[in-house]
């Protein structure tokens, strides 16, 4: 999506590359509100609510920004599906903050013979649940 869009800023729409790289900003700086905000409504609502919102959303703002054409507007064409794709995001990806209420909840869950110890929580809380290196 964005290798696409960003051809089509710079070519049918005639950007510069800097033009067309600040065009892109609106979606950084929905995304860190909307992981922000994720942030604080899980603890009060749970994880499910948004990230419901946020998979509702998303093929919203995809859908919006697949109806841009020469002849749309920055704002409504490019803009605007930007930032609600990025509130979508933010709100799906944003559970990154609440690693450890998630990782309680997953041992929570695990059988009564798998023991896991704090070490092994802060493990997983530190570098995520699978090995990264």
């Amino acid at each position: 999506m964005f290798f696409f869009l960003t051809l089509f800023t710079q070519v049918v729409w005639g950007y510069s590359p800097l033009r067309g790289g600040l065009a892109y900003l609106p979606f950084v700086g929905a995304f860190i509100v909307s992981a922000g905000l994720c942030s604080k409504l899980v603890p009060r609502f749970g994880a499910r609510v948004p990230m419901t919102i946020g998979a509702i959303l998303a093929p919203v703002g995809m859908f919006w920004l697949s109806r841009v054409s020469e002849h749309s507007q920055y704002l409504t064409g490019v803009c605007l599906p930007l930032v609600v794709f990025a509130a979508a995001a933010g709100l799906i990806f944003g559970l990154r903050g609440s690693i450890d209420r998630v990782t309680n909840r997953v041992f929570l869950l695990s059988p009564a013979s798998i023991e896991v110890t704090a070490e092994d929580k802060a493990r997983i809380a530190e570098r995520g649940f699978f090995n990264q290196s």
